[in-house]
């Protein structure tokens, strides 16, 4: 009699994770609520002082600084993961609230966004361009009239930041 009680309980705890897990995952499929991925075959992810140097050292290439938590970086690498597959492109990518993020390397970065952004604190997501000659554009959220914290991008406000990212990948390339 209570081995029954036990199986039942058992069976009733799994039908209830299926169900609640199976609900979590349909909802965010709806939502289009995306997972933080800032590692793929494009994004290159490698020591934060590594790439912190190439910066500074304005070495050719693209550079996201991000972090998981980050509306507008969740919406953003997507875009840029797939457009620079489409472009054959690399972006290294930097996780700006991880542990091998240094003080050093945010005091870097911080400085480098003040001399493109002319704003006072590192906004992210931080997209850098660097070209051959050392040339840098830089690209800072999504686009102008999108707020991550309320709403995901719409198919126009996905199109705009499709056209800034290709326009720094390629100028990353020459």
């Amino acid at each position: 009699m209570k081995n029954k009680k036990t199986v039942k309980l058992g069976l009733f705890i799994i039908l209830f994770a299926i169900i609640f897990g199976g609900g979590y995952i349909v909802t965010n499929k709806l939502n289009g609520t995306s997972a933080y991925v800032d590692e793929t075959a494009q994004l290159v992810k490698d020591n934060p002082d590594d790439v912190v140097s190439r910066l500074e050292a304005k070495e050719q290439g693209m550079y996201y600084f991000g972090f998981p938590t980050c509306p507008w970086c969740v919406e953003l690498l997507p875009v840029l993961d797939k457009e620079l597959q489409a472009d054959h492109g690399k972006a290294y990518t930097v996780d700006v609230r991880g542990k091998h993020y240094s003080d050093s390397d945010n005091a870097i970065v911080k400085k480098f966004s003040q001399t493109y952004t002319k704003e006072d604190k590192l906004y992210v997501p931080f997209v850098v361009a660097i070209n051959s000659s050392g040339d840098v554009k830089v690209h800072v959220g999504t686009v102008d009239d999108h707020d991550a914290t309320k709403d995901k991008m719409t198919k126009d406000q996905e199109q705009r930041l499709v056209k800034i990212l290709d326009k720094m990948i390629a100028f990353s390339q020459s």
